[in-house]
């Protein structure tokens, strides 16, 4: 069955059971609207791995994200905002780590927790979502393929976040419009087309004929996209980007979009372009594990970045375990020791000293790190300031701006590339802002 004639059909169900508001949301009030982002969760089942050492190489050998903790991070997140009581969660894709069905099923129960406590819950798939080629398990030094999720089922395990209290509907993907108060929609973006960073041309047609409604009514739009609308790296924008930002963005100026909100990249940045601002929102599963928070009130809304506090969730449900006890260290320390060992495996058996691979290595953590989570870092800190452990080491006195000096002395440029276009960033903090729609 097509994703299409499928969507129609649950739509038309829900209709004659009365479910679907078709003319708008529940939501009533016209006060202000507090909304949480989280992006790039890439949950897995705890059924579909136990920790070992093949799943463990794998986390080791890729971004930083503490997927062995996948299961405490999502509990935490959800429980903290189940305390706090937004009026919105904004999930803004990969839900899962691989697309696993199972992995989907058990966010989905949490979901449901989460909207029963009064919170509505808006997704989007992200490209590690859906109709991956394969998902996998993994038990002590094995894997196995297990089922991945399509856009079919993606749409039937995630119909009641989103799509039934939404306005409108696309017909042909995973978009659609909820209306957060009488001038306030959210509009969530599915840009995934054909498996790839793209909104299709129908969709985009859906989309012009209701940004063409809100502009008649005055009513402000706050967009959600998965991949970025802008180019927040200089070196990573291939596969980032949308492969047609540019048509998104015309219909955005013309209609009166001023903020976008997306993930993807798992770096927290701020961008401004053209009168449009984008936020990307670091991954919840990288570094210090943040979101965003977002207050709505009078056309201006005010974002800022959280960390979720593991450490307490942890202590209010009776968890003595020493990393979750400790995650706030834990959690960016553990993404600095992924780069480090990437760093040192990169200039293994070259002419360099074991205290140069050293610097080499620490110089790209710690830069790294400010990067992904927005935060400023200052070149002239010492390597014992940033991190007690080295107080005794070699390079303890030594500073960023030392091991800056040594990348620009490698013949390898790309690691020097990256570090400058991280340090262009680390200039100023990316982390909070206001915005007036």
């Amino acid at each position: 069955m097509s994703f299409r004639k499928l969507l129609a059909i649950v739509l038309i169900v829900a209709i004659l059971g009365g479910s679907l508001a078709a003319c708008g949301s529940t939501t009533e009030a016209s006060g202000p609207v507090d909304m949480v982002i989280a992006t790039d969760l890439h949950y897995i089942s705890q059924d579909l791995t136990d920790n070992g050492e093949y799943f463990m190489e794998v986390v080791l050998n890729g971004d930083g994200k503490v997927s062995h903790h996948a299961e405490a991070v999502a509990e935490a997140f959800f429980y903290e905002n189940m305390v706090n009581q937004p009026d919105i969660m904004i999930l803004s894709g990969d839900l899962s780590m691989n697309g696993a069905v199972e992995s989907h099923k058990a966010l989905v129960e949490k979901l449901k927790k989460v909207q029963a406590s009064g919170i509505e819950v808006l997704v989007i798939p992200g490209n590690h979502d859906v109709d991956k080629p394969a998902s996998f398990s993994f038990s002590e030094n094995e894997y196995a393929i297990v089922e991945s999720a399509t856009s079919e089922q993606f749409i039937e395990m995630y119909y009641d976040f989103g799509p039934a209290q939404a306005r409108s509907t696309d017909a042909v993907t995973f978009s659609y419009i909820y209306e957060a108060a009488p001038d306030l929609w959210i509009l969530m973006l599915d840009s995934n087309c054909y498996g790839e960073g793209f909104v299709n041309d129908e969709t985009l047609e859906w989309l012009e004929e209701e940004l063409k409604i809100a502009k008649k009514k005055n009513i402000n739009v706050i967009s959600v996209t998965h991949q970025n609308i802008f180019a927040h790296s200089e070196l990573l924008s291939f596969g980032y980007q949308l492969y047609n930002h540019k048509a998104i963005r015309a219909l955005f100026n013309e209609y009166g979009v001023k903020l976008n909100l997306s993930g993807h990249i798992h770096i927290q940045n701020i961008m401004e372009e053209d009168g449009i601002t984008e936020i990307a929102t670091s991954s919840l599963s990288t570094t210090h594990i943040q979101y965003g928070a977002l207050h709505y009130e009078d056309g201006s809304v005010s974002y800022e970045v959280r960390e979720t506090d593991v450490e307490g969730w942890a202590s209010d449900n009776g968890i003595t375990d020493e990393t979750l006890n400790n995650f706030s260290w834990y959690a960016p320390d553990f993404f600095k020791e992924v780069g480090r060992l990437q760093i040192k495996e990169a200039f293994y058996g070259t002419e360099y000293s074991d205290e140069a691979i050293d610097l080499f290595a620490e110089t790209f953590a710690e830069i790294n790190s400010a990067y992904f989570s927005g935060k400023h870092i200052d070149l002239d800190e010492t390597f014992a300031s940033l991190n007690p452990d080295l107080k005794d080491s070699s390079i303890a006195e030594m500073t960023l701006e030392d091991g800056i000096e040594l990348y620009r002395g490698n013949k390898d440029g790309f690691h020097l590339r990256y570090l400058e276009s991280m340090i262009d960033k680390n200039e100023i903090e990316r982390r909070e802002i206001t915005i007036e729609l």
